[in-house]
């Protein structure tokens, strides 16, 4: 594994570990492993940050967050704790 590489996934189990704690639902190793590669890729899409605000007031712009991905990770792999995990993030899942 290549350094950068190590890091980044260093990072997203760091960030995984984070949400985990807080929400209290055990996530897998399974799970923790799609996330870290699907943070890699959306990482490469995310938005310019000089990208004025009154754009992302639209839908369609909306960023990805580490939240959101994870919320997206669980529900893909029939996590039965979606609804645990959103409600520990009342003001990113409204």
């Amino acid at each position: 594994m290549t350094e950068i590489v190590k890091m980044t996934h260093e990072h997203s189990m760091a960030q995984v570990d984070g949400m985990e704690g807080h929400s209290k639902v055990k996530i897998t190793k399974e799970q923790r492993e799609l996330y870290s590669i699907l943070r890699d890729m959306t990482k490469e899409a995310e938005l310019p940050s000089d990208l004025p605000i009154e754009l992302l007031k639209y839908e369609s712009v909306r960023v990805l967050t580490d939240q959101r991905l994870l919320a997206e990770v669980i529900h893909a792999t029939g996590g039965a704790n979606l609804g645990i995990f959103k409600k520990a993030y009342p003001n990113i899942f409204v």
